[in-house]
């Protein structure tokens, strides 16, 4: 009976662990797709991807990011100061909140 008990506690425990080893991995793989986003496409996806990755929108430097990138969203095109300063925001995000 004990070792019953045994097994099913060290399984959850396995099964716990392995959880959180995923969590991180997706976690992770999130910040670099963040990271890497240097296209319109990718850079309106980022918001999304800091909410997955529970980051604060509390924080000056995502509210930053969030303001110019409303302002720019729904232009036709991107020139390349408005696409240059949104990567910069969004580098002030991943380095201040990350």
């Amino acid at each position: 009976m004990f070792a019953v008990f045994l097994v099913t506690i060290i399984f959850k425990l396995v099964l716990r662990s392995n959880k959180i080893k995923a969590l991180k991995k997706e976690r992770q793989n999130l910040i670099e797709k963040i990271s890497k986003s240097n296209d319109r496409k990718e850079i309106e996806m980022t918001p999304s991807y800091f909410k997955k990755i529970c980051l604060s929108e509390e924080s000056q430097s995502y509210k930053d990011f969030i303001k110019y990138l409303e302002s720019i969203q729904y232009k036709e095109s991107w020139d390349k100061s408005e696409l240059t300063k949104i990567i910069e925001l969004k580098n002030e995000v991943i380095n201040a909140d990350l």
